[in-house]
C-alpha cells in the first residue's frame, strides 16, 4: 500500500511539475522595455508603419501612363516603359496626370484625401487609382490596355 502511495504521490508531482514548465514556457514575451499587451501594440504598430512595403508600379501601368503623357507615345510597351519619361503633371486642354484623367473622372474615381486634380497627386496616388478602376468602361482604349498586356 505505501509503494503504491508512493508512486500515485510520485505522479502528482511529475504531473505538477510538468504543468508549472507548460505553463512557464507559454508566458507572453514582451518587446524589450514593455511591460504590458497595450504597449507591444504600440511596438507593434510603429515596427509595421517603418517597415510598410515599397510601393511599386508595374510595367503594364508604365506602359499606359506612357501612351497617355510619356515621351514613349504608342510604340512603348511593358518592356521598354520608363519612369522618368511619363509627366505625371501633366495639364493639357482638360486632361491632367500621368494617366490624362478628365478631371471629372479623376473627382468621382479619387478616394477623399487624395488630391483634387490629377496633376497634383503624386505618381502612387494615380496609380492607386488606375488600378482600382482600369477596367471601367471607356475610361483607357482597350487597344492600348491589350498593347500594354492589361
Amino acid at each position: 500500500m505505501t509503494q503504491l502511495l508512493a508512486k500515485t504521490a510520485a505522479g502528482i508531482v511529475m504531473m505538477l511539475s510538468t504543468t508549472a514548465a507548460t505553463a512557464a514556457t507559454t508566458q507572453k514575451h514582451h518587446h524589450r522595455g514593455c511591460r504590458t499587451s497595450a504597449c507591444d501594440r504600440h511596438i507593434d504598430r510603429v515596427w509595421a508603419k517603418k517597415h510598410r512595403p515599397k510601393f511599386r508600379i508595374t510595367p503594364e501601368e508604365l506602359c499606359v501612363a506612357n501612351h497617355e503623357s510619356g515621351a514613349g507615345g504608342p510604340t512603348t510597351t511593358p518592356s521598354n516603359a520608363r519612369f522618368d519619361t511619363i509627366v505625371w503633371s501633366y495639364d493639357d486642354r482638360g486632361y491632367e496626370g500621368g494617366f490624362n484623367w478628365l478631371h471629372s473622372t479623376w473627382t468621382n474615381m479619387r478616394p477623399s484625401g487624395f488630391a483634387t486634380y490629377a496633376k497634383d497627386a503624386s505618381p502612387r496616388e494615380q496609380v492607386l487609382v488606375f488600378r482600382a478602376h482600369k477596367y471601367d468602361a471607356g475610361q483607357w482604349p482597350p487597344s492600348e490596355l491589350s498593347e500594354c498586356g492589361l
